[in-house]
């Protein structure tokens, strides 16, 4: 996840994969709350639905505040 040089952005929690699948941020920017989740998913099928369900349980975890604004992206 990509940030413009500048721009006022404080990450107030952050939860990484150790594999690199996904990243998780619940981040201040500009005084507006932001929850970007960015995701590479498994190509098998399979691993995806045991991927999935994983990352649900994670994203439940790190408790995202509903009035943030919710940017999930990937391949």
């Amino acid at each position: 996840i990509l940030v413009r040089e500048g721009l006022n952005c404080k990450i107030l929690e952050k939860m990484c994969d150790e594999n690199g699948r996904f990243i998780i941020l619940k981040v201040d920017i500009e005084g507006q709350l932001f929850s970007m989740i960015n995701i590479y998913a498994p190509n098998k099928e399979n691993e995806q639905i045991v991927f999935f369900k994983e990352l649900i349980l994670k994203i439940k975890k790190m408790n995202i505040d509903e009035n943030s604004l919710l940017i999930i992206a990937g391949d």
